[in-house]
């Protein structure tokens, strides 16, 4: 069967909300006390890229199974696969319930089954209800979050932390879908996890090996910026604000701040990346006026695929310099989970 998410079976799962859902428990709030009374919940990895570029899911109060011929599945089979699955949290600052995340092409199994890489929380190995390919978990941002799911209606969320809400709110199903296809470019897939813990100040699940070894290589060689820059950069330079820029180079007239992004990232990434660039130039000049100094900032976007042309057309719009460079190879490393 062709997967379509306007027309594939949908399930909506509720959890605690999170940053990041690979793990970060430090910014669990809401959601079941389990949590917060043993220091573990399996849905905490529910984005978690696993080594074989899969993501695993788990929901609370599904230890007797899912209900997967209500999905479509004959009545004695195990899984159901081409599913879309919706995860909603209550945001924090006001207690709302919302949708943070979705896998798409999903396999649904009716009853829990172990992570196949093993990892878990002391001895218990986390369980798994969910599986898809990293690249079809999509994960929105907090601000992101803003579509909210009705709890006080007949046939919606309510005290259920599942629903089959093809059966119970048909109407409901099809506006998700519509809205899922809407901010699929908004959202972003796990990123390739080196072994660290989840850097809060910003958004994703550590840095990668490319993208580690794109932004030292900018550092180390500012002539391949064409902009005359001579002197070696400063990496994971960070603003009062807590934000952190790839890559910051001053001059005596003049700063640039360089947001590198490495291949296969994506166009959501490149978007993302246009956005964070005229957020620190903002703050760059704003941290230079604070210091009794006046540096225009010059944002630079370096990627390593092309943009698509109407990514830049909006660098061009908003004064952003594009560079397409290719790191080369760096021998002896790899990507670590």
């Amino acid at each position: 069967m062709t997967y379509n998410v306007m027309s594939a079976p949908l399930l909506l799962c509720r959890t605690g909300a999170m940053t990041l859902y690979s793990g970060d428990l430090t910014t669990w709030t809401g959601g079941h006390r389990h949590p917060n009374d043993t220091g573990h919940a399996e849905e905490a990895w529910n984005f978690a890229r696993a080594p074989d570029d899969h993501v695993y899911g788990y929901v609370q109060n599904a230890d007797r199974g899912l209900r997967i011929e209500r999905l479509g599945a004959a009545k004695k089979a195990s899984e159901l696969v081409g599913v879309t699955v919706a995860w909603c949290s209550r945001r924090p600052e006001d207690g709302q319930l919302v949708i943070h995340g979705w896998y798409e092409n999903a396999t649904v199994f009716r009853h829990p089954t172990e992570r196949p890489d093993g990892m878990g929380f002391k001895s218990n190995v986390i369980s798994v209800l969910f599986r898809t390919h990293a690249d079809r978990a999509l994960l929105l941002t907090p601000d992101q979050r803003r579509y909210p799911i009705p709890t006080r209606e007949k046939g919606t969320m309510g005290h259920t932390d599942i629903l089959y809400v093809e059966e119970t709110k048909p109407e409901l199903a099809a506006d998700i879908r519509k809205y899922l296809s809407n901010v699929r470019g908004d959202a972003r897939v796990p990123a390739p996890a080196p072994g660290i813990p989840p850097d809060q100040r910003g958004w994703g699940g550590g840095e990668s090996a490319q993208h580690l070894a794109l932004k030292l290589y900018v550092r180390d060689n500012p002539k391949c910026l064409g902009l005359g820059l001579t002197r070696k950069g400063k990496d994971e330079y960070v603003l009062p604000s807590l934000d952190g820029v790839d890559v910051v180079f001053r001059t005596a007239k003049r700063t640039y701040a360089v947001e590198v992004k490495p291949r296969n990232c994506g166009e959501a990434e490149h978007r993302r990346g246009l956005y964070q660039c005229v957020k620190y130039r903002a703050l760059l000049e704003f941290e230079t006026l604070d210091e009794g100094k006046k540096l225009p900032c010059t944002p630079v976007l370096v990627t390593e695929d092309p943009l698509s042309k109407a990514h830049a057309a909006t660098a061009a719009t908003f004064g952003i310099v594009h560079r397409q460079i290719r790191a080369p190879e760096r021998r002896g490393r790899r990507d670590h989970f």
